[in-house]
């Protein structure tokens, strides 16, 4: 089996930078002297200090992005949505205020040389859909509540901003870890908790994000369950716990957890030793290193970066890499292994936590506890650790 992944234009600092805090905690320099008039207002406001706390935003440098983002997390918009308009925004600024050019000074070309900046990093056409989509909105936004005529109206920008026209990248194929190729990665890995991590993720199949804010409460030993975050779906499901990870689980808890200093006081099962939970940049620095000592890492696509980037993200390198084995790879072998044990799609749908409208609510139902005890079987019987 296969799978296909889109480049994006280059990863987050706080990612590459691998420290493991939160984004609603960490400081961000790049947006500290934004041009934005009524950034400092908005930043400082509670409703911007709550939707960070609960949605884990990044910090976008303008105001009138800020209360876009409020608004829509005030409608309980899912929180994968909000983390990733975020993003979005807070590098569309970024361009802007390089530009001189505040949001609410926005025109046409502006955007459009956006596009073809973009194009030219060899981002894919959807990730220009998705800019299109939240530029747009807060154009939207900025007319209806902010009192500020733009230059440019949402109906412009998809009438003269079609993805299609520029030259972007293709897609990458992505292959999941074989058996070997997991052992071979277990083998690379330093300590018993990245040993954990990895494991988690092959048996469980849940995205980074789902992996890295697990809570101690989430985690049920005795009847050998674990409840996992769905964040693109803003829901949650529970899924068996193989034999092996329970034993692993159970000294995580009971020995190795306790020797991170932020513990004791962590809700989550892998605290960070800053605050909070272990980050995207840090997980990923981990299997990336692992993957790449065990002979079975490679570059699968790159983007440049410009100097104004390298700035920004405090790097020297003229590339942004992407590698083949990353932290969603795991997510990746999990389906394979079970289309491997026999699973049909929509049990595999079902165990991904996927909402397909090719699998109708009847046959998931009655599937439920079939993929349920498939999972137990060949987790409590797989070696991969």
């Amino acid at each position: 089996m296969t799978d296909k992944t889109t480049l994006d234009e280059f990863q987050e600092k706080s990612d590459e930078s691998g420290a493991e805090s939160n984004r609603s905690t960490s400081t961000q320099t790049s947006v500290e002297s934004s041009p934005c008039p009524c950034y400092s207002e908005e930043r400082n406001s509670s409703d911007w200090r709550e939707a960070r706390k609960e949605y884990d935003l990044y910090d976008p440098g303008c105001g009138h992005a800020i209360s876009y983002l409020c608004r829509v997390t005030n409608t309980k918009i899912k929180k994968g949505s909000a983390i990733l308009y975020s993003s979005k925004l807070r590098l569309f600024i970024e361009y802007l205020h390089s530009e001189d050019i505040c949001f609410s000074e926005l025109d046409i070309d502006s955007i459009e040389r956006f596009m073809m900046d973009l194009a030219h990093k060899n981002c894919s056409e959807s990730t220009l859909g998705t800019y299109r989509t939240v530029i747009s909105n807060v154009v939207k936004h900025i007319s209806l509540f902010r009192s500020v005529d733009c230059n440019v109206g949402r109906e412009m920008i998809y009438e003269v901003i079609d993805p299609s026209d520029y030259n972007t990248a293709t897609e990458v194929e992505r292959t999941p870890l074989t058996e070997k190729e997991a052992e071979k990665l277990f083998a690379e890995l330093d300590s018993f908790r990245d040993g954990l991590i990895v494991q988690m993720g092959i048996e469980l199949g849940p995205r980074s994000y789902d992996l890295r804010t697990i809570e101690l409460d989430d985690v049920d030993l005795d009847n050998r369950e674990i409840k996992l975050k769905n964040t693109k779906g803003d829901d949650t499901y529970t899924l068996p716990i193989g034999s092996g990870l329970a034993l692993r689980l159970r000294h995580w808890l009971d020995s190795e957890r306790a020797g991170n200093p932020r513990a004791e006081d962590s809700p989550y099962l892998f605290p960070s030793p800053e605050d909070g939970h272990l980050s995207a940049g840090r997980l990923n620095i981990i299997i990336r290193d692992a993957a790449a000592a065990a002979g079975i890492q490679e570059v699968v696509g790159t983007v440049p970066i410009t100097d104004r980037q390298k700035d920004w993200l405090g790097t020297e390198k003229s590339e942004r890499r992407f590698y083949r084995v990353t932290a969603h790879t795991l997510r990746h072998t999990f389906s394979d292994l079970l289309d491997d044990a026999g699973m049909d799609l929509s049990e595999r749908s079902a165990a991904l936590n996927h909402k397909s409208t090719d699998v109708t609510k009847e046959s998931y139902t009655h599937r439920k506890e079939e993929y349920k005890e498939t999972m137990k079987e060949l987790f409590s019987n797989i070696s991969i650790s």
